[in-house]
């Protein structure tokens, strides 16, 4: 009687372990990110923090470059993990030097 209780004992730890093991590894899978794109429409560096200079082109698998101008930003593109939205990447990064330097400019107006 007393093995058969072990038995059952070792086979509910068993079972918890098991269950506790599939909960978090599923609890830790990543989940995919979106890639964010913005165009930038603005014509100076000051435009560069304006919110309405900035056109949201993330459903465009290859969103058209801008119009020649002078040395500015003209797609930008991140991770939705690196910065959830346009003002969260020019509040981090206000210059043109600054994005720049980040790698997420795309192209550039020239």
């Amino acid at each position: 009687m007393m093995k058969n209780l072990k038995k059952l004992a070792f086979g509910l730890v068993a079972l918890c372990l098991a269950f506790g093991l599939v909960f978090s590894v599923s609890a830790f899978k990543s989940k995919k990110s979106a890639t964010l794109k913005y165009r930038f429409i603005g014509i100076n560096e000051t435009d560069l923090t304006n919110p309405l200079k900035w056109q949201d082109v993330s459903s465009e698998p290859n969103p058209e470059a801008c119009d020649a101008g002078i040395e500015l930003p003209c797609l930008v593109q991140f991770d939705e993990n690196d910065y959830n939205n346009i003002a969260a990447f020019y509040t981090a990064h206000d210059t043109a030097a600054e994005m720049f330097a980040t790698s997420k400019v795309v192209s550039r107006k020239d």
